[in-house]
């Protein structure tokens, strides 16, 4: 058997464990800049407050019910997570991280499954102060069914398929609902009269095959309860290109601002770089103005380096002589980015002896262990800047309570 652990609207409930009074209020989380909603608890749900909207669009709904809005906080967001992962991972080892709000378990040496994640949801709950909901069932994508059921069981959130309801659960499941099918391949299989999973799971194999691959068809075993995947088959493998790139909080005509954006892109791609232990031979950088204005500019140049680097100083310096070549007065920018590719592993890289660089292997091993143990970036180079007024707009963003010193929460 498998479960599928999933934290209930879990920016939002992030939120409520530091404020309590926020229970059973609509609440909602804002992304990038405060522009869209990007999680919304179950009161915001009932207000029709679409996923993703854009905060204006909605400010009268918000205005009239009194919505509490909060700027995206995934610094606590991520803490919490960890939290919860950490003990999921020491009542049961065998897990998968799915995303940072839900995880696969391996209960195959769990007697009593029922019993064990009821106590798994008293703990988290106890521990975190967040709620979860619990689908299980005798695979993956079962589990994941099931965890659909759970949400909508809000006395327990808990639901187990199992043969006796196996059916009756798929005839209510939306094909394109099934985890792995999405909207195009709804689209799809609707054309041959498949509406729901039971419908998928009704359909003979080798038609499966012919009208799709081995990835629907593995879909259609795990759904007749054969078990194709197992916990980590779905690992991610190493990315072929990382991209960061955000708006400003205003628009900025001083290249200096710009600069240290750009800077504190690259450090935030090249640490996912190394963490893949991974080179890249090519960046690309860009600066835009406003797409919604007249005379909207977009430039960008890309940077052959002439061997593969994972060296935040390097990639930064050759940034800025690019952005000398790209930026011009006057205009002003609200976005920048940078893309690194063409990849190769690290343990594969032959370095000219007529390099143009060393790579500073020793300073980046250091900046990221104590950046990791600190669990924040207190290294960091000086062209990343101090202040970094051009940031993000984050005006109702909440205290990281579990992180910063500063910020914890008072008992009066």
């Amino acid at each position: 058997m498998f479960a599928l652990v999933d934290c209930n609207n879990f920016f939002v409930s992030c939120e409520r464990v530091f404020k309590p009074k926020l229970h059973n209020q609509p609440v909602v989380v804002l992304s990038n800049n405060d522009g869209c909603v990007i999680a919304r608890s179950n009161e915001a749900k009932a207000l029709n407050i679409p996923m993703g909207v854009p905060v204006f669009k909605v400010k009268d709904i918000i205005a009239q019910h009194n919505v509490q809005m909060f700027s995206s906080n995934f610094e606590l967001y991520g803490d919490m997570s960890a939290r919860v992962m950490q003990i999921l991972y020491e009542n049961c080892p065998k897990m998968e991280i799915y995303s940072i709000d839900e995880a696969f378990l391996d209960l195959s040496s769990i007697k009593n499954v029922e019993e064990f994640i009821i106590d798994l949801q008293n703990k988290v709950f106890k521990w975190t102060g967040l709620p979860i909901s619990i689908g299980v069932g005798p695979t993956k994508v079962l589990a994941k069914t099931a965890n659909y059921f759970a949400k909508k069981h809000v006395c327990n959130y808990l639901y187990i398929i199992n043969g006796d309801n196996i059916d009756e659960c798929l005839a209510k499941f939306p094909v394109g609902e099934v985890w792995g099918v999405g909207r195009r391949l709804a689209e799809r299989l609707k054309a041959f009269n498949i509406h729901t999973a039971l419908d998928l799971a009704n359909m003979d194999n080798k038609f499966i095959r012919k009208i799709h691959n081995v990835i629907l068809e593995r879909l259609h075993l795990e759904l007749n309860g054969i078990q194709c995947l197992k916990v980590d088959d779905v690992e991610e493998p190493n990315k072929k290109s990382i991209a960061s790139t955000r708006s400003f909080g205003k628009a900025l005509e001083n290249i200096a601002d710009i600069e240290e954006a750009i800077s504190n892109y690259i450090a935030t791609a090249s640490l996912k770089l190394r963490k893949q232990k991974s080179l890249a031979r090519a960046m690309q950088i860009y600066i835009r103005t406003n797409r919604f204005k007249v005379n909207h500019s977009y430039m960008s140049k890309t940077i052959i380096f002439s061997d593969p680097t994972d060296d935040t100083s390097f990639m930064i310096t050759s940034a800025k002589k690019a952005l000398k070549e790209l930026f011009v007065a006057g205009l002003k920018y609200n976005k920048a980015g940078i893309l690194l590719f063409d990849f190769i592993p690290k343990s594969e890289v032959q370095i000219s002896l007529i390099s143009e660089h060393k790579p500073n292997e020793k300073l980046m091993a250091v900046m990221d262990k104590v950046n990791s143990n600190m669990k924040k970036k207190v290294l960091f180079f000086a062209a990343q800047g101090i202040k970094r007024e051009w940031q993000m707009k984050s005006g109702k963003r909440s205290n990281r309570y579990t992180t910063e010193w500063n910020e914890l929460l008072e008992v009066k």
